[in-house]
Formats: structure tokens, sequence, C-alpha cells
């Protein structure tokens, strides 16, 4: 008998037929027929109960699904501890973009609901330079030169070197010998679908490695007298002037 129609049964109560009788399987596996939750076939989670029948219940059970992480809080402060000292992180960031302090705070405030420490520091610019901070939010203008992919990547990873030794926009000096070897591949190339697979193989490194974290992606709003002629947005850029770009009398 399959008493809660979740396809398995129990052995007390049989049928002998030749064909299935309607309410019964031909597995006798349920350890609670009442429950349609509960059989063989069920995930085990945190309800205190044995919900895929194999007499484990919750922690017990090598199974079980949607168990959290909890960490060492030693000293009782509501935030994870790391080598004996409460874990604490440095985002910085800078006023002259209104949207890096906000988005800073919204950091601090859902780091905290999972016990990490957060200090927002906002000052001038010129802290990026001073690696104080563990993470720092920058506002970039999304693509530069043209929207060569494999340049921006070498930009903002650190491969195209400035008088400090380091990528122009390579603040958290990120180094990655197997993200140069990628892009390394691309200084013979110009065709650009290459060059594209080629970024993207470079940015599957920085992703896996958690280089960078995108946050959010600006739309561009252009404002162009009647009098310009053929101009047309870049997809991905400020601006894009081209020969075409003209003033109609």
């Amino acid at each position: 008998l399959d008493a809660d129609g979740d396809g398995h049964g129990i052995a007390s109560t049989v049928q002998l037929a030749c064909t299935a009788p309607s309410g019964y399987v031909r597995d006798d596996d349920d350890c609670d027929d009442d429950d349609s939750t509960v059989n063989p076939d069920a995930p085990e989670i945190c309800d205190g109960q044995d919900n895929d029948c194999d007499e484990l219940a919750d922690e017990d059970d090598s199974d079980l699904a949607g168990a959290l992480t909890w960490h060492a809080d030693t000293d009782s402060d509501g935030y994870v501890d790391k080598d004996g000292q409460t874990l604490e992180l440095v985002i910085g960031g800078y006023p002259e973009r209104f949207q890096l302090p906000i988005m800073a705070e919204a950091a601090q405030a859902m780091l905290a609901d999972v016990g990490i420490k957060v200090e927002v520091a906002i000052g001038e610019w010129s802290v990026v330079n001073e690696p104080v901070w563990d993470l720092f939010g920058w506002y970039n203008g999304v693509v530069e030169s043209g929207g060569d992919p494999v340049y921006n990547i070498s930009k903002f990873a650190g491969l195209r070197a400035d008088s400090s030794g380091s990528g122009a926009n390579n603040y958290g000096r990120y180094d990655s010998s197997a993200l140069a070897e990628i892009i390394a591949q691309a200084v013979p190339v110009s065709e650009l679908e290459a060059r594209q697979q080629i970024a993207c193989e470079a940015q599957a490194v920085v992703t896996e490695e958690t280089a960078f974290l995108p946050v959010a992606h600006v739309n561009f709003v252009y404002g162009v007298s009647d009098r310009v002629t053929d101009f047309e947005a870049h997809p991905s850029s400020f601006y894009f002037y081209n020969h075409r770009v003209g003033l109609s009398e």
C-alpha cells in the first residue's frame, strides 16, 4: 500500500494481483506512509526526522542537504574568528563617486549577517595607493581602447605596467602567472574573434581567483545636438568618434 502517493509503499498492507491495484506499488521501503515528503528518494533535511528512510536523521546522516557551516566565535562578539582573532575586513573607497560609499555600507551589512566584521574607510582617491584596505571599490569607465577585451583585462589585472611596476589600475597588486601566460598569447593576434577567445580564457582565471568583484554595470545617457551628424554611441564605452562624425550647417 502507498497511502501517501509518494511511489513507495509499506509491507504491512499488501494485495496479490496481476496488475497494480489503485494505491498500491511494488516497493515496500517507505518508513512513513502518512507523509509524502518522507521516502528513500527524499532529501535529508534539518527537521529532526529521518527523511530518506536510512535510520539516520539530520547531522547523523552524511546525505544531509542544506546544512549551514558554522565558524568559531570564541569571544562571543558575534563575529567569526581567524587565527584566534576577530576576522575584520576594511573596505576602502572615495566620495567623488557617490555610489561607492553606499555600496561599501551595503557590503558591510551583508557581511555582518554572516559574522564578518567590516570597517568602511572612505577617503581621498590617493588612499588607493596606500593598501591599508582589504577590498577597494572604484568606478571604472567600463571599457577603454575601442573596446578591445584583452587590453582591458591586461590593464586591470596588472599586466600593463606603470611607474609603480603594477598595472595602471591594478590597485590590489593582483599577480597571476597563469593569467600572464594567457594574455601573452594575444601579442601576435589581431583577429577580433581570436582576441575575444583569449580574453574569455583570461576572464575565467580572474573570476576563479576572485581578483575583481563586479557590482554594477552602468548605462550611459548621451545628449547630442541635432546638428551633429553620424554620431553613434559606442556599445561599451563613454563615446566613440570616427571620421563620419560631423556638424550640419
